[in-house]
């Protein structure tokens, strides 16, 4: 298991890696944080919906 991680595809791939990383997790954040503002914004803020009339 040490040797996989001295390996040349390891060093090659780590950067890359360590990048799909980051930006997983940067989007679950920016996911919590829309999530977040939708739930706990005011009622009194949002647009009135319209109603559509139906025949």
């Amino acid at each position: 298991m040490r040797d996989d991680f001295l390996s040349a595809d390891w060093a090659a791939e780590h950067g890359r890696l360590s990048s799909d990383i980051h930006k997983l997790i940067r989007r679950i954040a920016a996911g919590y944080t829309r999530l977040c503002a939708r739930q706990f914004s005011a009622p009194w803020r949002q647009p009135p919906r319209r109603r559509q009339n139906r025949a």
